[in-house]
């Protein structure tokens, strides 16, 4: 059953939000991208005819903004998790700053242009419209209590990685 959702392109030329025949996750490509003047060394950003030059000629790696370019009215219940594409490190040199995006569904007005802060690692060129993100859209987490107990009664699992490679 498909549902439909409304989604505000800020860039008539942005490519249309799709889910590809694969896994669940829908891409996100890059309407813009600007400095995060977080007070730190900032790397140069260059527009160009097809896209940005971005430079970080310092040993220490810097905070740019991606613009997504797109707004949506996330159904009530609902959030979405952005996560950066496998190939964005590989492609750009960049990770997402905290390693997941969440939108949440209030974050819905025509002004509401999603967006994400990466780190830059070296220096660049994209295209615009290049595909560095995607997202999934998930349940909210349902309402729980807490209780406070002085022992638990479940086996131990372990920690650091005890369910191995």
């Amino acid at each position: 059953m498909s549902r439909v959702i409304p989604v505000k392109y800020f860039d008539e030329k942005m490519p249309k939000l799709k889910k590809l025949k694969q896994g669940d996750w829908i891409d996100l490509s890059v309407r813009d991208i600007q400095v995060a003047d977080y007070g730190l060394v900032n790397p140069i950003i260059l527009d160009n005819e097809h896209g940005w030059d971005v430079y970080n000629g310092e040993s220490t790696p810097m905070v740019i903004k991606v613009k997504f370019g797109i707004a949506m009215e996330l159904p009530s219940g609902k959030e979405a998790h952005i996560v950066p594409r496998g190939s964005t490190f590989k492609n750009y040199l960049m990770t997402l700053a905290n390693n997941v995006g969440i939108v949440d569904n209030s974050f819905c007005g025509p002004d509401d242009e999603w967006w994400g802060n990466f780190v830059v690692h070296g220096s660049f060129e994209m295209e615009k419209y290049a595909r560095v993100a995607q997202f999934k859209i998930v349940d909210k987490m349902p309402h729980y209590d807490f209780l406070t107990v002085d022992e638990l009664h479940g086996d131990n699992r372990g920690s650091e990685g005890s369910t191995g490679l």
